[in-house]
């Protein structure tokens, strides 16, 4: 019950951010128009692997460690601040004088220098920020998480949009260090670390043990978001054309929502399966991982694939007309989001029972397929970048499930998910034929499939008054 209550908690943090991004992000473009939102896209590019860089794999390895021994979380934080700042310091000169270049002119755009030199305060500022949230979450306060991540979506929207009608893309990219500030100051309300303590024995051992975790989730994270990225950074410097990045990068962002709402889900999987591996026998594990995956599926399947089926009229209701050009690479890449978000939470069971080394293996591949792939069938235009992208995930997501039943046996119900699937694209099939001129029909369509959906899942018994007591029993628990 605990893992629904802390995801249902991250997830309305996530679904605040993601409502504060979808704004933003459609407001920019729509405000910028297509070649001035490629560009902003391409520079986001970057930022965004900077972003995991310093956050992803950081905050998890400090949360599985503070979450074994919540008593350390304060000096193991403190010691993380006292060695970390100087290192992200000497990183920003580094990424200003000599990065920053490099990366404009692998873009084939000098001229964005300028703007990319903009988001060198982010190193220090999301990297103290990635130390907060592995306190928070290590220390299982997913309530705080929940009200800075809420805070940091405010700041966002306020700053973006008074930068951006000023100063366009620069304002745009200059708002996105300040909002990060707004996280770490609510943090230290509530965060008593100083760095300036000597560290102790203990804690210096505890902070080994999260380098140990870290380097092999952060190159995870870094692999994973160049690989999300490298589609928008292949079609912007093998294309150069500002408009098609802008269309590619549209259709990319609309897959957000999911995107969003099964992070949060794989952030409390890593440690709920950390605490069972490693106090519970290996079959409660396994049973407790098959069925947390069972829920997970029945919301994912529907949401990829309804998206996908409509992807035109998708795409409509979020940029606009303009943007109508990105549709078909939209119906490819959800599908392709779709087995990325299943890869993270495979890669998230991997990390909790000790595995991270392996998660390294599967990005890598994953990227050497994408990349080779895209560049070949970069004739095709955005949408062979789309199906590239498809195929290393189709690859990424085979070895995760090889390797993950080698280790605990297998932790998917396959016949609840065939039942899932089948019926889940026979109502996709059903939208695809469906005419929908406008934004509020595609709305109706998704309500009703999504009624039928349910319904069609208590028919089938993948659905019961079981599940039903199950969340009733949440939403009581969560109210005392």
């Amino acid at each position: 019950m605990s893992f629904v209550k802390n995801s249902a908690y991250l997830t309305i943090a996530n679904l605040f951010l993601l409502v504060a991004a979808y704004f933003l992000n459609v407001w920019v473009g729509r405000f910028l128009g297509p070649a001035d939102f490629g560009r902003y896209l391409a520079i986001i590019g970057v930022f965004a692997i900077m972003n995991v860089v310093l956050t992803s794999g950081t905050s998890k390895a400090i949360a599985k460690v503070i979450a074994e021994d919540k008593k350390f979380a304060s000096p193991i934080t403190a010691g993380l601040l006292r060695w970390g700042l100087p290192l992200l310091l000497l990183v920003s000169a580094i990424f200003y004088f000599f990065i920053a270049e490099l990366i404009a002119n692998l873009l084939n755009d000098p001229s964005l220098l300028f703007n990319i030199r903009l988001l060198t305060p982010i190193i220090p500022i999301f990297g103290i920020g990635s130390m907060y949230a592995g306190y928070f979450i290590g220390r299982e306060q997913f309530g705080l998480q929940t009200i800075k991540l809420i805070v940091i979506a405010i700041s966002k929207i306020v700053l973006v949009v008074i930068l951006t009608s000023y100063f366009f893309v620069a304002g745009a990219l200059a708002s996105i260090p300040l909002f990060g500030l707004a996280g770490i100051l609510f943090s230290l309300i509530f965060i008593r670390a100083n760095p300036l303590n000597k560290v102790a024995k203990e804690t210096k051992e505890k902070i080994g043990r999260i380098m140990g975790f870290l380097i092999p989730m952060t190159g995870f994270a870094f692999l994973m978001m160049f690989f999300t990225q490298l589609g928008v950074f292949i079609i912007k410097a093998g294309l150069g054309d500002d408009a098609l990045t802008g269309y590619f990068g549209a259709a990319k962002s609309t897959m957000q929502i999911p995107i969003s709402i099964f992070s949060a889900v794989s952030v409390v999987l890593l440690t709920t399966v950390s605490k069972s591996y490693a106090n519970k026998p290996i079959k409660e594990t396994r049973t407790n991982i098959k069925e947390i995956l069972r829920y997970i599926l029945i919301m994912l399947t529907p949401s990829i694939l309804f998206i996908t089926a409509t992807s035109v009229p998708a795409i409509r209701l979020i940029y606009g007309s303009d943007y109508v050009g990105a549709g078909t690479a939209l119906a490819i890449l959800s599908l392709g989001i779709g087995l990325l978000i299943f890869i993270n939470l495979l890669v998230m069971i991997l990390n909790a029972i000790g595995k991270p080394s392996f998660t390294l293996i599967i990005a890598s591949l994953m990227m050497a397929i994408h990349f080779v792939l895209g560049n070949l069938l970069l004739s095709r235009g955005i949408e062979g970048v789309a199906i590239s992208l498809v195929v290393a995930n189709v690859v990424g997501l085979l070895l995760g499930l090889i390797y993950i039943y080698k280790k605990l046996g297998n932790v998917v119900d396959i016949k609840s998910f065939a039942k899932v699937l089948i019926l889940t694209a026979l109502l996709s099939f059903a939208l695809s034929k469906v005419n929908i001129p406008n934004s509020v029909i595609l709305l109706i369509a998704w309500f009703f499939a999504g009624i039928i959906y349910l319904a069609a899942l208590f028919v089938l018994k993948e659905l019961t008054m079981k599940d039903i007591n199950y969340i009733k029993a949440i939403v009581k628990s969560k109210q005392k």
